[in-house]
């Protein structure tokens, strides 16, 4: 909640912007699969691709805006990228002042002129799992055979394709769309606010799925058995109020959860011919 409470303030803050600074930079980790690679952002997009190898490359494109020169040095003197890896584990970790815990970490004067952006684009090798998050005016996409992922955006879209693994992606503002290579066989989950819930998985599926919009409808490409449950009613399409309907698709298996407020859910076959 603070967070999201500083992302408007500033925001309004920069609305007539005075000054502003543009830099390009790449940096180059050693990365393997089943290591983990995490992108921590606050304002800005994240693309990452697999690419082959051991080596995660990436290239970032860092913009400050600021009421005046003086607030562009600020920025550049308070705003870090901070990065690390080990064991093939590699993270990025974007800080601002004040970024910790509770209301007086930085005694409760702290103001800034200055609104701070990263995009970043990534190369990382395949098998990788993915913790991933943005906070406002950025997309997350990623694209290739990565593993398990933790995938969190707040005003933006979360767009994923050829994925291998299981885990979440959940934004607020902003659409869901995943496109699995290998179908999960952990618990998995998809969630929106605002936004459409759009997935395919390959032929065979077989998970017990429970689904729950309040102003959407939901689809199905495969068939499926109805699991007991106090809440929604499905017949081709599912309709739900505050809980959760179950259906079982195939012999069952993986808990796959979809959660659209105000939104459709598509559960696609993504071997079936149109």
């Amino acid at each position: 909640m603070l967070k999201m409470a500083m992302v408007l303030g500033v925001s309004a803050l920069l609305a007539a912007s005075a000054a502003e600074q543009k830099q390009n930079e790449e940096k180059v980790f050693h990365g393997a699969a089943g290591g983990k690679l995490t992108i921590e952002n606050v304002f800005g997009s994240i693309h990452v691709t697999a690419a082959p190898g051991s080596t995660v490359r990436v290239s970032m494109v860092k913009t400050i805006e600021g009421r005046s020169a003086e607030d562009v040095a600020d920025a550049q003197r308070e705003v870090k990228l901070e990065t690390s890896e080990e064991d093939g584990n590699v993270k990025l970790h974007v800080k601002f002042p004040c970024d910790c815990c509770g209301d007086n970490c930085c005694g409760g004067n702290h103001e800034r002129h200055y609104q701070v952006r990263y995009d970043f684009n990534v190369q990382a090798p395949p098998g990788m799992r993915l913790k991933l998050s943005t906070v406002t005016d950025g997309d997350i996409t990623v694209h290739g055979g990565f593993g398990d992922f933790q995938v969190n955006n707040v005003n933006g879209s979360i767009e994923m394709s050829d994925i291998d693994g299981s885990g979440e992606a959940h934004t607020v503002n902003g659409k869901v769309r995943v496109d699995f290579a290998k179908n999960p066989t952990g618990p998995t989950s998809f969630k929106s606010i605002n936004g459409e819930l759009r997935v395919g998985f390959q032929p065979g599926l077989s998970a017990d799925v429970h689904l729950k919009t309040f102003n959407g409808e939901a689809w199905s490409d495969f068939d499926e058995t109805v699991l007991p449950s106090n809440g929604g009613h499905w017949t081709g399409k599912m309709y739900s109020r505050d809980q959760m309907t179950g259906v079982r698709i195939g012999k069952g298996g993986p808990a796959i959860d979809f959660d659209a407020f105000n939104g459709n859910i598509y559960i696609l076959n993504r071997g079936k011919k149109s």
